[in-house]
């Protein structure tokens, strides 16, 4: 049983040294993985602090685009009062200038119903404009204006040459 016990010991010695030898190993293996996985971390740690510089420059730069679009916009705000008052300064001008400086001028060819009548020229406006007239058309040359204040101003031909009708004094 001595030659027994003493082979039993054997057997657990050399249990315990591939026990520890087995131990030891797996470690190794335990060490390699972490120093692995521990050099992976740091890389992709390296290129996320890369990504993270990269994602504040473009935020800096997002920052800045922002502000200057705000500067645009209150210049742009500033501009257009800017002109809104501009445009309200003219178009009260505009309106007070008084009805006789804003009408057209009268030329004896525009003597027509409608312009006098747009216009809201009077008959001294008429007057004026045929008397200052240097137009050398045969319509105007021979006007002579009425005399309003008489009634018997008005010249009629003692004997006509041909006798007048609707016709003649329409087409003629």
């Amino acid at each position: 049983m001595a030659a027994l016990a003493s082979g039993n010991t054997n057997i657990n010695n050399l249990n315990i040294i591939t026990f520890i030898k087995d131990i030891y190993l797996s470690l190794k293996h335990i060490d390699t993985c972490f120093s692995t996985f521990k050099t992976d971390i740091d890389a992709r740690m390296m290129k996320l602090e890369g990504q993270y510089g990269t994602i504040l420059e473009k935020l800096s730069q997002i920052e800045n685009a922002i502000v200057q679009v705000n500067e645009r916009v209150s210049q742009s705000s500033n501009m257009d009062s800017v002109i809104e008052k501009e445009l309200l300064d003219k178009m009260y001008k505009l309106s007070s200038v008084t009805e006789d400086t804003t009408r057209l001028e009268l030329k004896p060819k525009e003597l027509t119903f409608a312009n006098i009548l747009e216009n809201g020229y009077t008959m001294l406006d008429i007057n004026n404009s045929l008397e200052t007239s240097t137009d050398s058309n045969k319509i105007f040359s021979e006007y002579k204006p009425i005399d309003m204040s008489d009634d018997m101003s008005m010249e009629i031909s003692a004997k006509p040459e041909k006798k007048q009708t609707l016709d003649s004094l329409l087409f003629d």
